[in-house]
């Protein structure tokens, strides 16, 4: 990936951004698919920085914000 890109199209399933410190934040539908993401970026060195849930019912989104393994130590 690189800095400051957002990966979206209008099939993706999740919202993804990049950003200049190496972090990636996530919009999923779902809490179902943000634990789908959090498992693949795990896998891939990201540990989850932070999540909050927006907004309820058909309309609620779960935000996310993950970096690499490296930047918890800094």
């Amino acid at each position: 990936m690189k800095s400051g890109r957002i990966y979206n199209k209008k099939d993706n399933e999740v919202f993804m951004r990049d950003n200049e410190d190496g972090s990636i934040d996530v919009i999923s539908d779902d809490w179902g698919e943000f634990k789908l993401v959090q498992k693949k970026l795990h896998e891939m060195g990201f540990y989850l920085a932070e999540v909050e849930e927006w907004d309820e019912g058909k309309d609620m989104k779960v935000i996310s914000r993950f970096t690499p393994g490296d930047m918890i130590f800094n």
